[in-house]
């Protein structure tokens, strides 16, 4: 699977060799945890962002493992998540979801 650990800047979705997509959501519609759990089985994810009328680059995106997108703080002030490969998710049910980062830039 391409690309394999960190955050990115500009990723074309051409250059995702091997990944599935297993949910999709916008910023106006709350992270739906159950549905994420049932629907996507994998180990390693890929969580990005793009404008509506671009879909052929990704804007900011990360790699990491299940237990490192969903590593949950108590609030969204309180959260002292490392960084990992680059990349630091950040999970606070009901509130927040996402990930910073020091990106690379992909074309």
């Amino acid at each position: 699977m391409l690309p394999l650990t960190g955050a990115y800047l500009n990723l074309s979705i051409n250059s995702l060799i091997g990944w599935q997509e297993c949910y999709r959501s916008t910023y106006d519609t709350p992270f739906d945890l159950l549905t994420f759990m049932t629907t996507c089985k994998s180990r390693r994810f890929l969580v990005a962002c793009h404008p509506a009328d671009n879909k052929e680059t990704l804007t900011l995106a990360a790699v990491a493992r299940l237990e490192d997108i969903l590593q949950q703080c108590s609030s969204i002030n309180d959260c002292r998540n490392e960084l990992k490969n680059g990349a630091k998710f950040y999970y606070v049910k009901d509130q927040a979801w996402g990930f910073e980062g020091r990106p690379k830039v992909r074309n």
